[in-house]
């Protein structure tokens, strides 16, 4: 089954909206089934109630594009990862204000941008590779970092390879890992520092980051109750490299791939799956 949006890159997502949109389908007979459930989601995520109007407080992941996530608590803390510039990478601003903005590195123009992200009083910016290279976490709003020295590709294309930062971080229960910027083979020691996480944030688009092959032999390793794709081609994409989603399709098979239909979902820790599966989401 594939679904191509048409010529936007990013429709609006409202009701009325959503039901005059123009979508391209084509739906394999043997895919029938699966296809119809997909929708039935669909529909469910844009159509029922706010968590909050049904007396249920839960936490919220949007993702904006790239290596960059929103994540907002259940009681309205909002943590930003790894900040792209718009004008550079073609995804949207950003939208909502943060408290916490988490980078990667501070030397690299699509994961540092933690300037173009709007800040509530008192917002902190927190450098994941500065914690890194010291061995310590940091506490913001009480929410503790903490972060693994990583490389990125030894033979990048662009420049010499520089050294980020992979992080892990807990929001309402659910521990959350991204894996900032890295381009080689994981050491035990990193996958080690993944152990016990619930969400991983995975890169997906390949060289010059790190293969899928090797995304899912960490995935295998940490087993994590979600690997939500990041850092690959789409649409709005402006320097138009790296794989598309359909790599990440073949090591994370139909049948363990949940797809949002959304960029925003709402969670709770309870509800999270038994066993490793694909988290798919739109972007902004």
């Amino acid at each position: 089954m594939f679904l191509d949006r048409g010529s936007e890159c990013s429709p609006s997502r409202t009701e009325s909206e959503f039901k005059t949109a123009k979508f391209r389908i084509t739906i394999f007979p043997a895919n029938a089934r699966r296809f119809a459930t997909c929708c039935k989601l669909a529909m469910s995520l844009i159509y029922d109630k706010p968590a909050e109007e049904n007396g249920e407080a839960r936490m919220k992941i949007t993702w904006y594009g790239w290596a960059s996530f929103g994540l907002e608590s259940e009681s309205g803390l909002r943590v930003v990862t790894d900040p792209y510039d718009p004008v550079t990478s073609g995804f949207k601003p950003f939208p909502d204000k943060a408290d916490i903005v988490i980078i990667s590195s501070d030397n690299d123009d699509f994961h540092d941008n933690a300037h173009l992200v709007p800040k509530s009083d008192g917002a902190e910016v927190v450098n994941a590779l500065d914690l890194a290279r010291s061995g310590t976490s940091r506490v913001s709003h009480g929410m503790e970092i903490k972060a693994v020295l990583a490389k990125e590709h030894l033979n990048h294309h662009e420049h010499d390879p520089e050294d980020n930062g992979m992080y892990r971080f807990k929001v309402d229960g659910i521990d959350f890992g991204h894996m900032g910027d890295i381009g080689n083979p994981f050491t035990k020691a990193q996958i080690d520092f993944f152990e016990g996480v619930d969400i991983l944030f995975a890169l997906a688009g390949g060289y010059p980051v790190v293969e899928m092959a090797e995304v899912k032999r960490v995935a295998d390793a940490i087993k994590p109750r979600y690997v939500v794709p990041m850092h690959f081609r789409t649409l709005c994409y402006l320097r138009r490299e790296g794989n598309w989603i359909t790599e990440f399709l073949k090591f994370f098979p139909e049948e363990m791939v949940d797809f949002a239909f959304s960029s925003s979902i709402e969670l709770k820790r309870e509800n999270l799956p038994d066993h490793t599966r694909g988290l798919v989401m739109d972007y902004i």
